[in-house]
């Protein structure tokens, strides 16, 4: 059986790629499992700069709506709103840890995803409505213990899992160019929005004439485990996978080496042995779409 991949750059586009899945037949439309393998649960849930009531309905409207309206920690739940997945399966550790299952509805609200826990008494009449306001689903954490999966199964990789040991640091500094007037508002102004921000991460700064407005982390870089470390991090997963006769329907895997996730000088390293030990277990077929 070949299953096919997209290697993405950034883990927000693997929302298109499920829909691009989706509309080729690969996995069902609706109540498929995530398997998120991800130093990160990526379950942010914030106002979204979206209409809710007009979710895409092809995949050149989800490539346009990643771009517009996502970012790379709070694209699951757009997902989960379309019920395009029922369970979704956080693995964010590198060593084994018992499963624990919580059973969760969504709904939108406008510009809003409201998570929130299910209750049986108030949700369960929802259920069997075709036009309930509501999404159930599973949130599944814990891995690399024995499990059997039957559902059409989207294998969702970051390769940041095998690299970092924290999972909050990031090694990238962001910096967009910015008028005069505006560092100079930025640099007076004590009550500017960027300055009002629950951390303070946005500095203005002068460089060779030009003015600059940067995004930084304060957070020491961590120190990036050994070649051997890595390796072994992957063949633990690659054999989980084998042992537990887990198939996908469909895997994307992200570099996220323009974010700082995956440290740039270790990209190309993790990126190679995980593809090919991915490669010895399943028959894989790429396709690109980015």
């Amino acid at each position: 059986m070949t299953i096919p991949v997209c290697l993405i750059e950034e883990h927000h586009e693997a929302y298109y790629c499920w829909h691009y899945f989706k509309e080729q037949g690969w996995i069902e439309k609706e109540n498929n499992y995530l398997l998120h393998i991800d130093h990160h649960d990526d379950l942010a849930s914030p106002a979204y700069l979206w209409d809710f009531s007009k979710m895409p309905q092809n995949y050149e409207e989800a490539r346009e709506f990643v771009y517009q309206a996502l970012g790379i920690g709070d694209f699951i739940f757009p997902a989960v709103y379309e019920k395009l997945f029922s369970v979704v399966h956080l693995m964010l550790k590198v060593t084994p840890e018992e499963y624990e299952n919580i059973e969760r509805v969504i709904k939108a609200k406008g510009t809003e995803l409201l998570v929130k826990k299910y209750i049986p008494f108030i949700h369960e009449k929802y259920r069997k409505d075709p036009k309930s306001p509501y999404a159930f689903f599973t949130m599944r954490s814990g891995g690399l213990n024995p499990i059997k999966i039957e559902q059409p199964l989207v294998l969702d990789v970051d390769l940041d899992y095998f690299c970092w040991d924290d999972s909050c640091a990031t090694g990238t500094k962001s910096t967009i160019e910015i008028t005069k007037e505006a560092y100079e508002d930025f640099q007076t102004n004590r009550y500017h929005p960027f300055r009002l921000m629950a951390k303070r991460i946005m500095q203005a700064e002068i460089r060779d004439g030009k003015y600059y407005l940067n995004c930084v982390s304060g957070k020491e870089r961590d120190i990036i485990p050994d070649k051997e470390k890595m390796i072994g991090r992957i063949e633990r997963v690659i054999n989980w996978l084998s042992e537990n006769q887990i198939c996908p329907a469909a895997i994307d895997i992200c570099r996220s080496a323009h974010s700082g996730y995956l440290p740039s000088e270790e990209a190309k390293f993790v990126e190679e042995e995980f593809l090919h030990r991915l490669g010895k277990l399943y028959d894989l077929k790429f396709y690109n779409l980015l």
